[in-house]
């Protein structure tokens, strides 16, 4: 009776052992290749369509210019970036596949760049912010 026991608290310890590594997906630090493009598309597609918004802005007043510019510098930092972006979403399991996550992080890494401070038609009156 003992041996049945401890076979059933063997199997009953694999078992849970085996459900929370299939809940977790992959092992740690491996991410999916579908993951990684699907960062890759979403970025291509964001790039994409901050350039037209650019584009549809008319550069009459300065704030205009200004936001016309900042498009520009997005995209340029989402191209020039994209592959340390992915790397660095592929390294953190709370973004996932999330659209609104993968634009809060991208965006969120553009901000933190300044980008006001460095575009000139953003500095209204000489000022650098």
């Amino acid at each position: 009776m003992e041996k049945m026991t401890m076979r059933i608290a063997f199997f009953s310890i694999v078992m849970i052992a085996l459900g929370l590594f299939a809940a977790k997906g992959s092992p740690a630090g491996e991410v999916s290749d579908h993951r990684l493009a699907f960062y890759d598309e979403y970025i291509d597609k964001k790039i994409e369509q901050i350039e037209l918004e650019g584009m549809r802005i008319t550069r009459n007043s300065p704030n205009s210019r200004c936001s016309a510019d900042l498009h520009q510098a997005q995209a340029e930092f989402y191209a020039v970036y994209k592959d340390e972006l992915i790397g660095q979403m592929a390294e953190r399991d709370d973004i996932g596949e999330s659209p609104t996550k993968v634009d809060f992080f991208i965006a969120n890494a553009f901000f933190h760049t300044s980008p006001r401070e460095k575009i000139s038609s953003c500095r209204i009156g000489g000022s650098a912010g």
